[in-house]
């Protein structure tokens, strides 16, 4: 008797909700930050895009919006997102800060979006974290570190160190150079495809669950690899590959004389390389 109350009453909440025209109210921000002596930049917020843009300049440009969906005063809800900009030595970590996501007893849930323009090449490293929204980066060439959930992955013409993370979202790539050391692409539920070129003796990890791997690399690319799948078939096109295991879920080997190391790894899905 006391839980079919219980779930009468949350029933009925469902029901007044739905019946709701949820209000959604948006507020633009804008800040330039004079380069100086930083040399490695982090962007952190939830429920909302980052995207990283490489362009000529001397200085880091902060494009972003606000937004908060629900019900009430949702004028002063926004107010509860802050935007901060803290240098610490020389790292800046610009930050969004909100309440915790609407549920049934609270008013309204909370997200912001950023687009940075920077210098090409003028940072060490830069770092884009979310949830709930995808992740970019495009014309630059530095060390890169993206994570997200529920989200995407985009990275295009860019040349340096990749740290890509994300579950419930596909990695596409670009015109992505490795140069070396270690570099992983990482998802779940999603496809990671595009080109990809390396050099050198660094390493490289993809992997994804449910979803294929499909990769163009320059013909004249040396590598080892090992690429694994419990569900699909594995297949080299257009390379000079000489096999040392090929069985029909694993396959490991060199193409042309070696060197970077690339490991390949899914689910559910095939794993396919071509030369181009």
């Amino acid at each position: 008797m006391k839980r079919a109350f219980v779930m009468g009453i949350l029933l009925a909440i469902v029901w007044l909700l739905s019946g709701c025209n949820l209000i959604t109210v948006k507020e633009s921000f804008s800040k330039d930050i004079a380069l100086g002596s930083i040399k490695s930049l982090v962007v952190q917020t939830k429920n909302g895009a980052i995207e990283f843009l490489g362009t000529e300049g001397s200085s880091i440009s902060v494009r972003g919006e606000k937004r908060v969906q629900g019900l009430g005063n949702l004028d002063e809800e926004i107010k509860k997102i802050i935007i901060s900009y803290d240098l610490q030595g020389d790292r800046l970590i610009i930050k969004s800060e909100s309440p915790s996501d609407g549920n049934f007893f609270t008013k309204a849930s909370y997200g912001t979006k950023f687009v940075v323009y920077l210098p090409p090449n003028a940072l060490a490293s830069i770092t884009g974290r979310t949830s709930n929204g995808a992740v970019k980066a495009q014309n630059l060439e530095t060390s890169i570190q993206l994570t997200t959930t529920n989200g995407g992955v985009d990275l295009r013409n860019t040349r340096g160190r990749i740290q890509a993370d994300t579950t419930n979202g596909g990695i596409d790539l670009y015109r992505v150079e490795l140069p070396g050391g270690n570099n992983v692409f990482s998802t779940s539920n999603g496809t990671i495809q595009g080109d990809l070129a390396f050099a050198g003796n660094g390493d490289c990890k993809i992997s994804t669950s449910n979803g294929r791997i499909s990769l163009r690399v320059p013909s004249r690319s040396a590598f080892d690899f090992r690429a694994s799948t419990s569900n699909g078939s594995i297949d080299f096109f257009g390379l000079s590959v000489l096999l040392t295991q090929s069985e029909k879920n694993l396959k490991s080997g060199r193409v042309n004389t070696g060197g970077f190391r690339l490991d390949l790894a899914t689910s559910n899905g095939t794993i396919r390389v071509e030369g181009f």
